[in-house]
């Protein structure tokens, strides 16, 4: 199963989890640092942080109707495609969260509340669909499991982000935040092979002559 679609699949939920655990984990000190230790304003902003999380369950659809998209000369056959999409959906979301927190600016990070719940539905809607998809379904709990313990544990790298965040930049996480931005770029990493896996699997078929499996 250590194939090199599951490598960077395991690539994509390790980045897109230290991006979302930072920014939960650094809201508050960062809302300290930008309202000037109001605490009022403070405890106004997670107030509607935490109201917002309810918001995935109406986001998770989305992603899934990315996924189930396939061109119309493909309908019958088994492919990526959806997936494709899928994962560079989620990239992009992730790319707006990350421009939306370097903005010094609170009424922003209203915006910043809602992507971040859309990023958070996408990630693990498409990262579940995708193991279901490419992989036998008697692998899926120890696929799906062994993905999130990896995750985790380079997930674990955000403390010393807090530390470098808190103590280096005096709670000025901007510099962190573009490191993350810039890490995020290779979630782009995923999706453009699975593209080109893609596309060569359709011009050998066409050489061929051979078409794929049809699905039903």
């Amino acid at each position: 199963m250590l194939s090199a679609e599951y490598i960077l699949l395991l690539l994509f939920l390790s980045i897109s989890n230290l991006r979302l655990w930072f920014y939960v984990g650094s809201l508050n000190s960062y809302l300290e640092f930008m309202s000037g230790n109001d605490m009022d304003t403070v405890s106004h902003y997670t107030n509607w942080f935490g109201i917002i999380q309810f918001a995935g369950f109406f986001f998770a659809p989305v992603v899934g109707f990315v996924m189930d998209w396939k061109p119309k000369k493909k309908r019958n056959e088994k492919t990526d495609i959806g997936f494709v999409f899928g994962f560079l959906l989620t990239s992009f979301v992730g790319l707006v969260l990350n421009i939306l927190v370097l903005v010094p600016s609170l009424p922003v990070q209203y915006a910043s509340f809602v992507v971040q719940v859309v990023f958070r539905a996408f990630l693990y809607s498409v990262y579940a669909a995708f193991i279901l998809h490419k992989f036998p379904l008697v692998h899926f709990g120890r696929l799906f499991g062994v993905g999130h313990i990896i995750s985790s544990v380079i997930g674990a790298t955000q403390y010393g982000l807090f530390i470098i965040a808190e103590d280096t930049l005096e709670k000025d996480p901007f510099w962190v935040n573009v490191g993350l931005l810039v890490l995020c770029l290779f979630l782009n990493i995923l999706p453009a092979y699975l593209w080109f896996k893609e596309a060569r699997q359709d011009r050998q078929k066409k050489r061929s002559g051979v078409k794929r499996i049809v699905i039903r």
